[in-house]
C-alpha cells in the first residue's frame, strides 16, 4: 500500500474541490432563465420565488404560476413604495440632523463612521 503524504492528500482535495465549484459556477445562462435576465436600470431580475413557508404546501404548477403572476402584479408597486419610503427616510434624516449644532452633527458623523468599522457580532452588543 502506497503510504501518502499529508499535505499531498490536503492538496488533492483542494484541487478537487476547486474543479467541483468551477464546473458547478459555470454552467451557461439560459435566455429564457428569469435569474439571467436583465431588469429595468441594469439590475438583475430577481428569479421568482415563493413566498415563506409556500414551498412547503406541495402546490401545482398551475397554483406556482398563480402566485409567481400575484407577486409580479404588485411588484413595481411595491419598489415604487420602496422608493419612496427610502426617499422619506433621507429627508426626515436631513430634518433630524438640522435641529443639532455643529459640534452634534460632527460628533454623529464620527460616531456612524465608527459604527460601520465595526464587524457585524458587536454592533447590537452593549458595553
Amino acid at each position: 500500500m502506497v503510504r501518502l503524504n499529508r499535505s499531498k492528500v490536503v492538496w488533492g482535495w483542494c484541487l478537487a474541490g476547486v474543479l467541483v465549484l468551477g464546473v458547478w459556477g459555470s454552467r451557461p445562462v439560459n435566455s429564457a432563465d428569469p435569474a439571467g435576465a436583465k431588469g429595468e436600470a441594469g439590475q438583475e431580475a430577481k428569479s421568482p420565488r415563493l413566498p415563506n413557508h409556500f414551498g412547503k404546501l406541495s402546490l401545482s404548477e398551475e397554483q406556482k404560476g398563480k402566485v409567481y403572476a400575484t407577486q409580479m402584479k404588485y411588484a413595481k408597486e411595491i419598489d415604487e413604495l420602496k422608493a419612496r419610503l427610502k426617499k422619506l427616510q433621507g429627508e426626515q434624516q436631513k430634518e433630524l440632523e438640522g435641529v443639532l449644532t455643529t459640534e452634534q452633527r460632527s460628533r454623529l458623523k464620527l460616531l456612524k463612521s465608527e459604527s460601520r468599522k465595526k464587524p457585524a457580532s458587536t454592533a447590537g452588543k452593549k458595553s
